[in-house]
């Protein structure tokens, strides 16, 4: 978002706002990221028409984002960050008047989100037995805090803002162009965007005809748009052609350019080379049979295993991708059907979210929470199969039939239901359950494996050791869980990740 206004042409809500709103859709990360970006944009829908904003409008404008917000999520949960942003824009709403200023509304929303905040134990018990307050509705008083400093002049807000003080991962990627000289062989073609505002007098937009004309100009298409009283209003476009100029021509039969961006792809894939050596040029684009997979994994070693099994992009994170990673790794394939593998809670709005941007293939997301529960159903699948609906009903009942979790440290003192918990504990959870609590690793990993063989019958439980753990070690220290459990087969696998020390699945 920082960067869509930085590098807008004018500092008018109208020419920024569609650019805006596209970059905090696509850089959305998390479930409370996918949220934040839904609010954001119908925050800036509802100003982007004019260019002056009066208090009144930036109210209205406040609960236009609250309502999209909570339209985005299927079932929308209380003690979150909707919650939050709900009841302060309600509070803050009352103090609107001619005489009021921006900054008496921002100072009664900030308080009103602060007390919501505060009161989001209450409202969602898993937040209560962990002694917390949601960590989304906390990004959301952070988030206000800042922009009324910005309006006041403290000089920590504008430096956020308009300062130089920006972190290095949002400033655009400087370019090396002397990879491309004279005696340069044009292979990959241009990577080119634009975002199209469409016209009332120009030629009718039809989005089957419109994507099937693309096609005959380039590869790699994915189309995304907003809709404006009940119309299609904006289109953005992403194609790889060698003739961008043909691509620009067709474009502007349909409305105006509201922003374009074209790169050479050579240029790209001769830097990438260059730095990583690299064979895996995100920008080339991969055949895949009759479906491809998209998968995530926290790491370089789960990343190489999933590949092995018959993923055909993995996006590696510590954190969660972004849409516009998914939109990435769904641009780099060709083929008509992609199951994706969030493989983790907070990662699946996110995908959900590039799902529907994306209409260059029919993208299906998996509810899919855990790498470990991934790692046991790509060998099952069948790659060959051409019924996509019969795939996932088969991914479906792998699922049902397993159970999976998480051992972790605990980095502060808390209380889970009648269970405390000591900082430097390790935990194990399955979910929002709280399986075991125990003092060293091996104690919680027993603790965790009784808790769930008392309701489920595994035949096989696979342990997938962090970064910290060695699998060889732990794969001795589980020999006296081996002989209780007779004919249970336990399995370690070495990962380097970074955030949980041991995942399990458990397979019946």
């Amino acid at each position: 978002g920082i960067v869509a206004i930085r590098t807008a042409d004018t500092d008018k809500l109208p020419a920024f706002a569609p650019a805006f709103c596209s970059a905090v859709v696509l850089s959305a990360r998390g479930n409370s990221g996918v949220i934040l970006s839904q609010f954001l944009c119908g925050w800036m829908d509802r100003m982007s028409g004019v260019y002056e904003v009066r208090l009144p409008l930036f109210a209205e404008a406040m609960a236009a984002g609250v309502k999209k917000a909570y339209d985005s999520v299927s079932e929308p949960v209380e003690g979150t960050m909707l919650t939050v942003l709900r009841e302060g824009t309600e509070a803050a709403a009352r103090t609107v008047s001619e005489e009021a200023s921006f900054e008496t509304y921002l100072h009664v929303f900030l308080n009103e989100a602060v007390r919501s905040l505060e009161n989001t134990p209450n409202l969602l018990p898993v937040l209560k037995e962990a002694n917390v307050v949601d960590s989304g509705g906390a990004g959301v008083v952070h988030l206000f805090e800042g922009l009324l400093a910005a309006m006041e002049g403290d000089g920590n807000g504008e430096e956020a803002v308009g300062g130089e003080d920006v972190h290095e991962e949002s400033k655009p990627a400087l370019i090396d162009y002397s990879v491309y000289g004279r005696d340069s062989t044009f292979l990959y073609g241009y990577c080119t965007e634009l975002l199209i505002q469409l016209l009332d007098g120009s030629e009718p937009y039809d989005p089957e005809s419109f994507r099937s004309q693309l096609g005959k100009l380039g590869s790699s298409i994915v189309l995304s748009g907003s809709n404006a009283d009940g119309r299609p209003d904006k289109v953005k476009v992403h194609i790889h052609t060698h003739h961008p100029e043909q691509v620009m021509t067709f474009c502007h039969r349909f409305g105006e350019f509201l922003n374009l961006k074209i790169e050479n792809m050579t240029v790209q894939h001769t830097e990438l080379a260059g730095s990583d050596g690299g064979e895996d040029d995100p920008k080339t684009v991969k055949a895949c049979g009759p479906f491809a997979v998209v998968a995530v994994a926290s790491d370089e070693m789960m990343e190489e295993l999933m590949l092995e099994m018959g993923a055909d992009v993995v996006l590696r994170c510590a954190g969660n991708p972004s849409s516009r990673e998914y939109l990435d790794a769904f641009a780099s394939l060709e083929a008509d059907h992609i199951l994706v593998f969030p493989n983790h809670p907070n990662s699946i709005l996110a995908a959900q979210n590039a799902a529907e941007l994306c209409t260059g293939s029919d993208v299906r997301v998996i509810d899919c929470k855990s790498m470990a529960q991934c790692y046991a159903v790509l060998p099952m699948l069948d790659f060959a199969e051409t019924d996509i609906d019969a795939v996932i009903e088969s991914i479906v009942d792998i699922l049902s039939h397993m159970r999976f979790a998480a051992v972790t440290r605990a980095s502060k003192d808390a209380c889970f239901g009648c269970r405390e918990i000591r900082k430097g504990d390790y935990i194990a959870m399955t979910g929002k359950e709280l399986l075991a609590v125990g003092p060293d690793l091996v104690t919680a990993a027993t603790e965790a494996v009784d808790t769930v063989l008392r309701s489920f019958s595994a035949d096989v439980i696979t342990v997938f050791c962090g970064k910290s753990v060695s699998a060889e070690q732990m794969d001795e220290d589980l020999n006296g869980l081996r002989a209780r459990l007779g004919m249970t087969e336990i399995q370690t696998v070495q990962t380097a990740n970074p955030s949980a020390d041991l995942l399990f699945s458990f397979e019946e």
